[in-house]
């Protein structure tokens, strides 16, 4: 099997709720499926339940109520059979920028950035 991989997803409810991932590999057995949310600080919260929406390409996860702290600098994962969305790049909430640098002439422009998997920076 190939891992599981996140393109895009609904805003996560704090109030709880439903939230729909697209992506692939994602399969047609929702008990092989478990979708949770952890954030910098090891912050797990996981969906009570999942739904094959569309096989292999859309689920729907529903989530408890989620404190608004958890979702700071969170990344959401997807596994399927024991893989996750990790091991096919991941796919974080927004990454906070942690300094811009522009170079002399305005040409080039360097932001590093941290997520809750990776720090590092792009030019």
């Amino acid at each position: 099997y190939a891992n599981p991989h996140v393109d895009s997803y609904s805003p996560l409810p704090s109030t709880g709720g439903s939230v729909t991932i697209s992506g692939n590999n994602f399969g047609s057995d929702f008990t092989l499926i478990t979708v949770y949310i952890v954030n910098r600080l090891g912050v797990q919260v996981s969906a009570t339940s999942v739904s094959v929406f569309t096989i292999h390409t859309v689920i729907v996860a529903v989530f408890p109520t989620i404190p608004s702290s958890s979702l700071n600098e969170a990344e959401l994962i997807v596994e399927v059979s024991g893989l996750d969305n990790k091991g096919a790049g991941g796919y974080a909430l927004a990454p906070s920028i942690l300094r811009a640098e522009f170079s002399t002439g305005g040409t080039s422009i360097l932001l590093s950035f941290s997520t809750a998997t990776n720090r590092g920076g792009v030019s």
